[in-house]
């Protein structure tokens, strides 16, 4: 639902700008042809990372109210 209330773009966009995400802009501009491949390609790129988590890094990314501090202390330990 583009421009709807709560929509991410706007006022409040939750960290997601235009100028900064130019595939997002695409969706905006109707005047652009959107490629899906491309789209997809730099969507893949920029996730893929998460499939290098150590099992550490996947812990904390699932510990949404930070109870896991000993598993944040090592790993801020290894990283010196």
């Amino acid at each position: 639902m583009v421009g709807s209330a709560g929509s991410s773009y706007g006022g409040r966009n939750r960290g997601v700008s235009c100028r900064s995400t130019p595939t997002y802009y695409q969706f905006l501009n109707r005047a652009v042809v959107i490629d899906r491949e491309r789209l997809t390609a730099d969507c893949v790129r920029g996730v893929r990372f998460l499939e290098d988590l150590t099992e550490d890094e996947r812990t904390l990314a699932r510990d949404k109210y930070q109870r896991e501090q000993a598993v944040a202390e090592r790993l801020r330990a290894a990283l010196g």
